[in-house]
């Protein structure tokens, strides 16, 4: 009896700081991984399975293509190139997305957290509540439907927790990451996180400011990638044609059905993939702290 109030005092304290303490980092299988890409980009759920497969095929069908045409090494990176194609796209895709969503995080969890108080501190009533009033191509808005959706599927306290997971890799900041965190504590223990959310808030604002800065980045980089690229082949083939004295047809023939052209050619659009996927994450900074 003596020693009860130490022995609880210390409980507490413990049970306190496990609280706090970050959440390990969540192991996920390549699979799981693969469809969450696909399925952020492009919207078909549990679709990775056909997406590697699709790439597979690429890699096999170019590589015996290369091989053929251009020998068995360049026919390989040919076959790489092809395969790995649909995911830069994809990347491309989802840098956009996540900029986009990225800058609607003051103005939605503001939004979030005037209905998080409507609905009594209950987390399932205020996706509903949120989802009724979506906002056309809003990222978070749809995200948010399909936290709800995930949550009135699972079972188990496990995939409960998990359920706002997508949501943090669509926008994929620290802020939706600590969102994802404090949604899924609520759904799965009923916790109130009121004052998680509003100090996510109160940083998003802090960062707002800095975000007047990272505009003053200069873009010309950007622009002579975009740009010079294709003009810079364009004059390639004006400066071949008139200063040469190659004819079109022949020019044509070189390019397309010889097998150094082809293989030129198709590093050349490669490596501007490349370089569109680097620029896209340069300039779509997302919003963050």
């Amino acid at each position: 009896m003596l020693t009860y109030d130490s022995f609880k005092s210390l409980y507490v304290m413990f049970y306190y700081r496990k609280r706090l303490r970050p959440p390990r980092k969540k192991k996920y299988r390549v699979l799981d991984k693969v469809n969450m890409f696909v399925e952020t980009t492009t919207g078909f759920e549990k679709k990775g399975g056909v997406f590697l497969g699709t790439s597979i095929t690429l890699l096999i069908g170019g590589s015996i293509a290369g091989w053929k045409a251009v020998g068995l090494f360049y026919g390989v990176l040919l076959g790489i190139a092809f395969s790995v194609t649909p995911a830069l796209v994809l990347k491309i895709k989802l840098e956009a997305i996540r900029n986009r969503g990225s800058r609607e995080g003051e103005t939605f969890l503001a939004e979030l957290i005037s209905r998080y108080r409507m609905s009594s501190y209950n987390m399932n009533s205020c996706l509903e509540m949120l989802t009724q009033s979506e906002k056309t191509g809003s990222v978070c808005y749809k995200q948010c439907q399909e936290v709800l959706s995930r949550a009135r599927e699972s079972s188990r306290s496990r995939e409960l927790y998990r359920c706002a997971d997508g949501f943090s890799y669509a926008i994929g900041t620290n802020w939706s990451r600590m969102l994802a965190y404090n949604i899924g504590q609520s759904i799965c223990f009923g916790y109130n996180v009121m004052s998680g959310m509003e100090d996510i808030l109160s940083q998003l604002r802090e960062a707002r400011q800095q975000e007047e800065e990272r505009k003053r980045m200069n873009s010309e980089s950007a622009r002579l990638v975009l740009f010079m690229v294709p003009f810079t082949y364009a004059i390639t083939v004006y400066f071949t044609i008139s200063w040469l004295g190659l004819g079109v047809g022949k020019l044509v023939k070189n390019q397309f059905c010889t097998s150094a052209g082809i293989s030129f050619l198709l590093a050349i659009a490669f490596l501007f993939l490349i370089n569109l996927v680097l620029i896209s994450m340069v300039r779509n900074r997302r919003f963050d702290y």
